[in-house]
């Protein structure tokens, strides 16, 4: 999912200046939702 948004966003002129950084931040994004949903589950889960 976050490859095909950064090859959206690199062909834009934004995208090719910006790209490193859009780039961390959206792997800082998916990153953070994974862990939010991993400990969500872990925590709702019946022992």
């Amino acid at each position: 999912m976050g490859a095909i948004y950064l090859q959206i966003v690199l062909r834009s002129p934004a995208g090719a200046v910006f790209g490193p950084v859009l780039g961390l931040m959206v792997f800082a994004f998916v990153t953070a939702w994974l862990i939010l949903f991993a400990t969500a589950w872990a925590a709702t889960a019946s022992a």
